[in-house]
């Protein structure tokens, strides 16, 4: 990976928290530990000395990083459960370990960050999904969940598009 997944150089270390915490989501379910020594061995090791074929990416935002482990270990069963009708057909436990910690990741902060818009929450995982799979299905099925999760999540921010589309098939009729 030679570029953090990230619009500008302000976008950098949230780039990289999401994909540190996709990570740490990933060592959690394969060591099954605990977010906290997850995010501790983080936080004291895996960035202390990033090796130079990730040297372009920023410290992670250590404030969002935390929060998304956390968050994700604290209510692991609620967020596949919110997963799980946005995957048509498919089960979680059938995707690859980094998918269901990518799932994961993103699904939480769809809830416990409104602040930022479930457009650019969608973004910014796609950006971590070019990071783990070339682009294919994998991608595909990324966007295809997260836009169902957002469409759920926050119904609100897609209501204007909704409006405008039949405001717009109405004057076209």
């Amino acid at each position: 990976m030679s570029k953090p997944p990230g619009k500008g150089d302000d976008d950098r270390p949230r780039a990289s928290a999401r994909l540190a915490a996709v990570q740490a989501v990933y060592e959690m379910e394969l060591a099954d530990a605990p977010g906290d020594r997850v995010l501790a061995d983080f936080a004291t090791q895996r960035w202390a000395g990033v090796d130079a074929d990730v040297a372009d990416l920023a410290p992670p935002k250590a404030d969002l990083l935390a929060k998304l482990i956390t968050g994700v270990a604290a209510q692991l069963a609620e967020l596949d459960a919110l997963i799980a009708p946005a995957m048509a057909g498919r089960k979680l436990d059938d995707l690859e370990t980094v998918m269901r910690a990518l799932l994961r990741v993103a699904a939480f902060e769809l809830l416990a960050r409104p602040s930022v818009p479930a457009r650019s929450v969608i973004s910014a995982y796609m950006a971590v999904g070019d990071a783990f799979f070339d682009d294919g299905p994998q991608t595909k099925l990324v966007n295809g969940i997260l836009n169902s999760l957002a469409r759920q999540t926050r119904p609100g921010e897609f209501q204007a598009d909704a409006d405008s589309l039949a405001a717009a098939e109405a004057a076209g009729a």
